[in-house]
């Protein structure tokens, strides 16, 4: 789960398990620590038994509650059904506050590229694809290890990549080839025009 965007109620971080299962005890640290609010209070209640046995038999992913002994993961942890009413059996104010928290999680996409350049980057990897497989069927054209000559057009592609202020690899990525081999022919090309790198 360490990939996961974690809960975060009133400052404190809310561990979950393996199984997606979140911790009461963060849970009660979060809503202030009251004794009469501790987890195993709130299991005993009848209403607390008859949900987790109608999510149990709802459910043949997982247990609604696991309580951990000892290690990192120490703790009492139940499915999100039993946290709102966790929360509620504490307060309508914390009920909320963990409500709001549990829908910004959700709500919250990653931020890595945006929708258009994974579509960009399926095409260009389908497109490597058929080339490699075109390759590969032809077998006059496999050269383990041989070198594939320059062309005017890339070396042409590589400058305007490089003027643009991407990175060797990138390029490369782009053009089919090592990065190490684009900066060694950047390198070059330079040499030749009399120009910096």
């Amino acid at each position: 789960m360490s990939n996961v965007i974690t809960l975060t109620i009133s400052d404190t971080q809310i561990r979950r398990d393996n199984q997606g299962r979140y911790c009461l005890n963060d849970l009660h640290k979060a809503a202030g620590n009251n004794s009469k609010h501790q987890p195993a209070n709130f299991l005993r209640l009848d209403s607390t038994k008859e949900l987790s046995e109608e999510i149990n038999r709802s459910s043949d992913m997982m247990n609604a509650i696991e309580v951990k002994q000892g290690g990192k993961q120490q703790g009492t942890y139940v499915v999100k059904e039993l946290v709102y009413a966790y929360a509620m059996w504490i307060s309508p104010a914390f009920s909320l506050k963990v409500i709001r928290a549990y829908d910004a999680l959700v709500n919250t996409t990653p931020t890595s590229l945006p929708p258009h350049d994974y579509t960009t980057l399926q095409t260009k990897y389908i497109t490597l694809l058929e080339q490699e497989n075109q390759r590969l069927k032809n077998p006059t054209q496999l050269s383990f290890g041989a070198r594939r000559a320059w062309g005017a057009a890339e070396d042409q592609e590589l400058l305007a990549m490089k003027a643009q202020g991407l990175g060797y690899t990138r390029i490369g990525y782009r053009m089919g080839r090592s990065g190490a081999s684009i900066k060694h022919r950047y390198v070059r090309l330079m040499a030749q025009q009399g120009g910096t790198q």
